[in-house]
This record gives C-alpha cells, structure tokens and sequence, in this order.
C-alpha cells in the first residue's frame, strides 16, 4: 500500500516488525520461589525426611515399643475386705483405718494383672487428693478376665479418715519391688512391641510432544525443556503432598491386573495412631465455644501443649499455613509467654521460634498450606528423627527417557512422538506416633 507523508511504526503492516520477545520465562511460586534464595521449599516436608532406607519389598514393617506404663485406672470402691468379695473395704473400714500389714483384694483389669508380679510395689493414688497415697505389696494375683484381682499388703496404715484413703483410690502404679533374703528371682516378665507398616506407591509424571513440536523453534526457552522441568517440579510436591496426606491402601487395578498401592501419609498416621487428642481442630473444640481466639484458643493450645510434651522431644518443627503464626503470636502474649523469634536451627533455615514452658516449637510457613484455603489455618508438628522414606533398590526418583525415540524414525512403536517422564516408587516411614500431631482452626474468633 502506498501513501504520502512521514511514516511511523502503525503504518507498517501487521507481523512485519519482528518486536522484541524475552526467552526467559519468569516463574511465580508461592511466598517467591522454590529456588530462589530465601524462599521457602514447596517441598520442605519431604526435603526434612533426608533419612532415606532401601526397602526390600513393596510393603515395609517396623516396630515400635513404648516405655511400659505400669499403671492403671481402678474403680474407687472395688477394693475388698476379702477374698471372695463379699465385703467391701468400705464397708469394712468405714474411715480407712485399716492397720499396717492388713491384707486386702484389688480389682484390676486383666492386662494390668499381666504386668505385675508378686514382690512388686504397688502404689495406690486418688488422682484428686494426694493425701491419700498408700504403698502396698503384691502378695498374690488371680488372673481371672474382668474379675482378675491382686492380694496387697499395706506396707502403712491407712488415713484413718472417711474422706479420703485406699477407698477413695481410683489409680494404681507399680513403683519397685521388696523381697525378702534367700529368695529366688520373680516370674520373668516380657513387653511385646508393636508392630507398624506401610507400602511404597509408584509416582509418575510424563512429557510429550510430536516429532514436529520438537522441531518447531519457539521464541521461549526450549518448550519440551521447559516441560522436563515443570512436570519434575510437580512431581516432586504430588510426593510431598502424598507424604503429608496420603493414605494407605492396596488393591488390584481393574485395567491393567496388577496390583497397585497407596503409601500412608504423616497426617493419617497420627489419625490411625497417635492419640486422638493430637489430631484436633479448635473450630470443634468446646474450649472455644462463645470466645475470642486468645480466650478459648489459649486453654486449647495449653491443653495441648501439656499432654504432647509428656512423649514429645523437647523442640519440634511445626509447618504452617500462613494464619497459623500471626495466631499463635497473640496468644504468646495474652499467656505472658516468651514472644515468638526469628531463630536459626540445625534442620532448616530460618524458622520462627517460641520457647514455651512446655517446649520450643520451631514455627516454618509451608508454602502448600499457604496457598490453599483449606490449609491456611493447619498445623503439622512433628521431629524429623521420626521419620524415612523408604525405596525400592533402583526405584526412588528416576527421569526416564525414551530410549527408542530417533528424530528420523519416531518413537516407541515407530509413533512420531517422543514420550518421557518422571518416576518414583517411595513410602514412607513414621516413628513414636505421640511425638506427632496435626492442629488446625488457628485464630478463629467463636464469640460472634
């Protein structure tokens, strides 16, 4: 087309100026980057769990013992005067005043009567009034079901008062033993562990493109390059996901009837074994009914935090959506506790840290939970020595290429494709499930 005057860059036709097109793709990641210095890992669940163990099969067992208890609930009332129970203590000794040396008959369930043995020391408590503590001697055990029962010797005289004494007892704790000179060695006693499992599950994500797209030049980074790279990034948070809330399961595949298996999460570990006080959510919770956060959210974490620190270590890392921090920081200063800090530790980067009289929680915003709605306001807790992921020999993260494919002859099967991808066949492993625990409903106001 021709025309008079001076020209301009909208006078040329369309597509003729070749513009200028940056190759380099910027990549936008939750709180700035998944490499970038100072970001935070959208895969730091998984990164921690650096204790990596070879598995011999596609379903792992370990076992697990606890510290023996020793104790046990019992039943305010069903202590005896007899061995055929057919007088009550109570009843007996209407004001706990029985002498020292008196023999009397405990009912206990069977599993706490397995535990002891004659020439043991059994302390009997009221869990409401200390005074009331008395110390006895396991003279004889009936093993008889929910009728089992032990024969005691008071090694003192009871309290001599109605209100409170052996009576008012309702727990009971083995604490030593006595035996007299010349005697042999009591019956052998023996705890058996528990036992845990899990499976490993196979990951995959796959890249494709036609010969033809492979050879087509872009004004981007390398297109197939770029898609390497994504589906490997993507791969590796599908495994941290699955490590956090995966479930476990095994079943045959209906298409290809082979089997096929789901590994077990952090988070349905400690719904299956922690205890049920370690998975909770203040939104549910009666503490908070008709309070502000601080109110209610400051007996519940404080509940918490006293029975967790009876089995947790004494630092634990705890990964949180991005409402989780801002919350607790109120209720640090509404208790009076140490405010929460910046802090440097061994396991991770910098993490923000409260030193609290139960423990020191070292707080770390997971990147995951920040972007998802449902997430904001969780927390998982947890001491990365409790757990491992566990692999197959040869099978852990693999990039498999496609070996067949030639640009002049086509891929597998000769197609004019070239298809590759990403490959894991992990589990995972977790240890001393009352040293894990996932809360969540963090600064929710229930007073409105």
């Amino acid at each position: 087309m021709a025309f008079l005057g001076t020209v301009g860059t909208e006078d040329w036709e369309d597509n003729i100026r070749p513009e200028d097109w940056t190759a380099k793709l910027f990549r936008e990641y939750p709180n700035g980057g998944m490499f970038n210095e100072g970001a935070i890992p959208l895969t730091g669940f998984s990164a921690i769990m650096g204790n990596a163990q070879v598995a011999d099969d596609p379903k792992f067992h370990w076992w697990q013992k606890a510290l023996a208890a020793q104790s046990t609930d019992i039943t305010a009332g069903e202590v005896y005067f007899d061995a055929a129970w057919s007088t009550t203590y109570a009843s007996a000794y209407a004001t706990n005043n029985a002498a020292q040396g008196t023999l009397i008959y405990l009912k206990v369930p069977l599993a706490f009567a397995q535990e002891c043995a004659i020439g043991y020391k059994l302390t009997l408590m009221d869990t409401d009034d200390n005074r009331a503590t008395m110390s006895t001697l396991i003279e004889d055990i009936g093993l008889n079901g929910a009728n089992s029962a032990l024969v005691l010797r008071l090694l003192q005289a009871d309290t001599a008062t109605a209100s409170y004494g052996i009576a008012t007892c309702d727990r009971a704790i083995i604490m030593g033993s006595s035996f007299s000179e010349g005697v042999a060695l009591p019956v052998p006693m023996h705890y058996d562990p528990t036992e845990y499992y899990n499976y490993t599950g196979i990951h995959k994500n796959a890249v494709g493109q036609t010969g033809t797209a492979l050879a087509t030049k872009q004004r981007t980074e390398s297109d197939y390059d770029e898609d390497i790279r994504e589906q490997g990034e993507l791969h590796a948070i599908g495994i941290e996901w699955d490590a956090m809330f995966g479930s476990r399961y095994k079943w045959t595949n209906s298409t290809t009837g082979f089997e096929q298996r789901s590994s077990m999460g952090a988070i349905n570990y400690i719904r299956t074994y922690s205890p049920a006080a370690n998975f909770t959510d203040y939104r549910r919770s009666s503490l908070g009914t008709g309070k502000s956060w601080v109110q209610g959210g400051a007996e519940w974490l404080n509940d918490f935090l006293i029975e967790f620190a009876v089995w947790g270590p004494e630092e634990v890392v705890v990964l949180s959506g991005n409402l989780v921090i801002s919350a607790a920081s109120a209720l640090a200063e509404y208790l009076g506790w140490n405010p929460i800090q910046p802090h440097a530790v061994d396991f991770g980067n910098r993490v923000n840290t409260w030193e609290t009289p139960m423990g020191i929680l070292h707080f770390k915003p997971a990147a995951l939970f920040m972007r998802e709605t449902a997430l904001k306001r969780a927390a998982l807790i947890f001491h990365p020595k409790n757990m491992a992921k566990r692999f197959l020999e040869g099978r852990d993260t693999t990039f498999m290429e496609d070996v067949d494919f030639d640009e002049d002859r086509g891929g597998q099967g000769k197609v004019d494709a070239k298809r590759e991808g990403w490959r894991s066949e992990v589990g995972y492993m977790y240890t001393n499930p009352r040293q894990w625990a996932f809360l969540d409903g963090f600064g929710v106001n229930r007073n409105t």
